[in-house]
């Protein structure tokens, strides 16, 4: 064989090995993460600190980052990705661990099972039990407020009489200086002015009637309304 071939094959053997070597640091990674959460779930806590895990020789530091391998150290070699772990010794054999992660799955059934029935019709929730009181609270939406009325009509009058009576104003009579007979005349602007100031007014009156019709409003509710001691 060549010497060209036996490079080429030596780097591809190489190759391969690396990506054997990640692909088996990604599996233990993803298994003790897995056996961790289980160990948690089952009550387990950890109080033994933490060590390095560094990522495998030859991966692209975004690759790395993406394994979660989420810190850098810098070394006389150039700087390596690491995470930290959580040291957990437990003497756990395989059969434990199987028939632990069998058990955990049987509890995460029951709870999903248990949440998805329907709750019992005679339980009542804070937030249910909040909607019966307020509804309890007699209320008055029919409530009277003259004021309201009378002002309303005032706005009423401003705004159609105001229209009439700026029409009237616009019309003025003019003598024809080559005839001498008298004409009507109507300014569209003066009418425009007229009736700008007859709609402000009617708003204002409007305005103080929704004023109104407010304040009697907030107290017909303060009539139905109990503070209760708790």
């Amino acid at each position: 064989m060549s010497e060209l071939g036996q490079d080429l094959l030596k780097k591809k053997r190489d190759e391969l090995e690396k990506l054997k070597a990640q692909k088996a640091a990604e599996e233990d990674a993803a298994k003790q993460k897995a056996r961790q959460e289980l160990l948690a779930r089952a009550g387990y806590r950890c109080d033994s600190g933490t060590t390095k895990e560094y990522a495998p020789e030859g991966m692209d530091w975004r690759e790395a980052y993406r394994n979660g391998y989420d810190r850098q150290e810098y070394g006389p070699r150039g700087s390596r990705m690491y995470r930290l772990q959580a040291q957990i010794q437990v003497d756990l054999t395989e059969e434990e661990y199987t028939e632990l992660e069998a058990l955990d799955r049987e509890v995460e059934e029951m709870k999903q099972a248990t949440s998805s029935k329907p709750a019992s019709s005679n339980t009542v929730s804070p937030k249910q039990e909040e909607n019966n009181e307020l509804s309890a609270i007699p209320t008055r939406t029919d409530y009277d407020s003259h004021a309201e009325t009378w002002l309303k009509y005032m706005a009423y009058v401003c705004w159609i009489g105001g229209l009439i009576t700026a029409i009237v104003l616009s019309i003025h009579k003019t003598i024809n200086l080559k005839t001498g007979e008298t004409v009507n005349q109507f300014n569209f602007w003066a009418c425009l002015g007229y009736y700008a100031a007859f709609a402000m007014a009617g708003e204002l009156w409007f305005c103080l009637s929704e004023l109104f019709g407010n304040i009697a409003a907030i107290k017909s509710l303060l009539r139905g309304y109990t503070i209760k001691k708790k």
